[in-house]
């Protein structure tokens, strides 16, 4: 498997971002964060808050506030990761908030 990245989380989990995923997912639909990969992995590895996600209780999402410039300024990138032990990142994108119905894991 091609890896962008693996990054332990803050339970010590490896979270693996796929070059597959990457580029047909991410970086198809947010454009916006196709230089942003290290971004993501910093997100994942050193979040401001996680969640669990309101869809899919089994996935965490991780928030962050974006560091890239004007208009995405204020915005928090969001990265959504599923799985236990070998876990995957499954989306990545700037938001304004976190979503609604989204329960707090961490902090």
């Amino acid at each position: 498997m091609d890896e962008v990245f693996r990054v332990t989380d803050r339970w010590g989990r490896l979270v693996t971002l796929t070059r597959n995923r990457w580029i047909s997912h991410i970086v198809a639909n947010y454009p916006e964060l196709a230089s942003s990969a290290d971004a993501i992995a910093g997100t994942v590895h050193d979040p401001t808050q996680v969640r669990y996600d309101r869809a899919y209780p089994d996935r965490g999402v991780y928030y962050r506030p974006s560091s890239r410039p004007e208009p995405w300024r204020g915005l928090l990138l969001r990265v959504v990761v599923a799985g236990g032990t070998d876990s995957r990142v499954v989306t990545a994108h700037l938001i304004e908030d976190p979503h609604r119905g989204e329960r707090h894991r961490w902090p």
